[in-house]
């Protein structure tokens, strides 16, 4: 990796916008204790997309304990996730919610959003929050943070979840549905 990365931290991938509820993440890990933030930094990865001002400035304005990585390639998102002590996703919505798939793929544990299509990418395998409550992700955050064994055991959980989701199966799941239409 050409980054210098903290030995603990949690980690977020993002189109820096609004709807991926950036603003709220960094509210919450604002709200985290100050022995947790010195323990891990907050390191976020992701090509600015639209609206994305008032978020650089709050990343700026806390770059002690906040390191943005900017746009990373899949090797190095790879190295990210594996290296994570937890991935934090509370997005507003997603169409599929690939991100947190990745991160349970690197056997990282994962907190992220009880909605849209979150739920079931991750199934039982990660800790969820509400997207609109900043104390609630604070308090998830921390949650697995100060649990070695919530930690273990979502890893394990994590990497089992992962496996259901292959571009294997996915195509013959869409075969399936294509046959399945060509008979009726």
């Amino acid at each position: 990796l050409t980054f210098d990365l903290p030995e603990k931290f949690i980690f977020s991938v993002f189109i820096i916008e609004p709807r991926k509820n950036l603003i709220g993440l960094l509210s919450a890990y604002n709200n985290l204790s100050d022995e947790i933030k010195q323990e891990y930094k907050l390191v976020i990865a992701g090509f600015k997309g639209w609206e994305n001002k008032e978020i650089m400035q709050i990343i700026e304005k806390n770059k002690d304990f906040i390191t943005y990585l900017g746009y990373i390639s899949d090797e190095e998102l790879a190295a990210v996730y594996n290296k994570a002590s937890c991935f934090v996703y509370p997005s507003f919505y997603e169409g599929f919610g690939l991100p947190p798939l990745e991160a349970m793929a690197c056997g990282t544990p994962v907190v992220c959003s009880n909605v849209s299509s979150l739920p079931e990418v991750g199934g039982e395998a990660v800790v969820y929050c509400d997207p609109y409550s900043v104390e609630d992700i604070k308090n998830k955050i921390q949650l697995v943070l100060l649990d070695e064994g919530l930690q273990k055991e979502l890893s394990l959980k994590g990497l089992e979840q992962a496996k259901k989701f292959t571009w294997e199966k996915s195509a013959q799941e869409h075969i399936k549905i294509f046959n399945e239409l060509l008979e009726t």
